[in-house]
């Protein structure tokens, strides 16, 4: 290093700078609702808030943080009661699904074909309940097919 960068790095050298390269509020609000809804439909309010101060680190403060998910027209609550909020685009894309997955009740031809189905390896055992989730989807005539899990059932002592 020079003695000209080392000068640069003391303490009250950096504390005098002029921040560089911070984002915009703008520009972090876009960061934040992307990385938010990226791969889910709804985040908690607090962590609305917290990404933004964390995409605009520098340039926004908690108060434009809070205002920004309790009045920005690009988060929308769940509910009014809810801490959850999620965006317009989203909300328009799981009415999509949701009406693909209604117009496609009992509309297709099942995916077994009415077909008796018998698993041959005999290393593979399953039981009742996954028995019964592989005929369910094999004589599904629906274009969505879901299946929950087992539940267990709590025993109480």
């Amino acid at each position: 290093m020079t003695p000209q960068e080392r000068e640069s790095l003391r303490l009250d050298s950096v504390k005098g700078m002029a921040s560089q390269n911070l984002v915009a509020s703008e520009t972090a609000k876009e960061l934040a609702i992307g990385h938010l809804f990226e791969r889910k439909s709804v985040a908690r309010v607090l962590h609305a808030a917290g990404m933004l101060l964390r995409r605009g680190i520098g340039r926004v403060n908690v108060k434009e943080a809070r205002e920004f998910v309790s009045h920005d027209q690009r988060l929308i609550p769940v509910n009014r009661t809810s801490d959850l909020v999620t965006t317009p685009k989203v909300m328009d894309e799981e009415k999509t699904m949701i009406q693909i997955a209604t117009s496609g009740q009992d509309a297709h031809e099942a995916l077994g074909r009415g077909e008796q189905w018998n698993i041959r390896d005999g290393r593979v055992r399953a039981d009742k309940g996954q028995s019964d989730a592989v005929r369910h989807v094999l004589e599904s005539k629906d274009m969505v097919t879901s299946i929950r899990g087992r539940q267990e059932v709590a025993k109480v002592r």
